[in-house]
């Protein structure tokens, strides 16, 4: 799960701030720092409340990626 969540934290940030651009029509270098932050901070209290549970960790991960999944493929 560490490894996993390395990388994710790595490119995840990278690809949705390229998608809010392209979105949004603005280029912004903090869209990068935002997303960083906030998958940073759900992935600690994600750890925190369901380490201990870990069919819930893994059910939660798969949702998320299942529903963020076609948003990052622009």
């Amino acid at each position: 799960m560490l490894s996993t969540t390395i990388t994710c934290l790595d490119a995840s940030p990278r690809t949705m701030s390229r998608a809010t651009q392209l979105l949004t029509n603005q280029i912004n270098k903090n869209y990068y720092f935002h997303w960083i932050s906030v998958l940073s901070l759900g992935t600690m209290l994600i750890f925190y409340f369901l380490l201990s549970e870990m069919g819930a960790l893994v059910e939660i991960a798969t949702v998320l990626s299942f529903v963020t999944a076609p948003f990052t493929q622009f």
